[in-house]
């Protein structure tokens, strides 16, 4: 099984996914330490990109916030 690690501000960059896509992972792994950005729209912008990459290469996503 393949396993892609996405952590925190990589899920907003599109090259990591680009290289995702490359990769072929049969799952994603995102980790997020959002505590310090709890009042801000930074946690749902990583979700919604984290969740758009994943639909897109057919994985799930497993999460893990440290809210």
């Amino acid at each position: 099984m393949r396993v892609l690690t996405s952590i925190c501000y990589d899920q907003l960059l599109s090259w990591v996914w680009l290289e995702a896509v490359w990769q072929c992972p049969d799952i994603i792994i995102a980790t997020s330490n959002v505590w310090w950005a709890a009042s801000t729209d930074i946690p749902a912008i990583e979700d919604e990109n984290t969740v758009a990459w994943a639909r897109l290469m057919g994985n799930d996503v497993v999460w893990a916030r440290n809210e």
